[in-house]
């Protein structure tokens, strides 16, 4: 169930960043930074324990990996112009 939230999640992201992911991806790169600074500091336990157990669980189950990898796929096999995302 968790993953079905962070894939619907990660999907109304990615529909609502289409314009910025096309236009400026090194944005894009920043925040992947900055997710990584704030799992690295989630490890060393500088963060609150709600914020703690959510931003481990999600990186060490790979949730928000295989989201991406699933919307990336659905998107290589959809035809644009169908009523999809692109």
């Amino acid at each position: 169930m968790l993953f079905l939230a962070i894939l619907g999640a990660t999907l109304v992201t990615v529909s609502a960043l289409q314009p910025v992911i096309r236009r400026a991806p090194m944005v894009l790169y920043a925040i992947a930074i900055a997710f990584d600074a704030l799992y690295l500091a989630a490890i060393l336990g500088w963060l609150p324990p709600a914020l703690n157990g959510f931003a481990v669980v999600t990186v060490r189950r790979g949730l928000l990996a295989v989201a991406l990898f699933v919307i990336v796929m659905y998107v290589g096999v959809l035809k644009p112009g169908k009523g999809n995302l692109r």
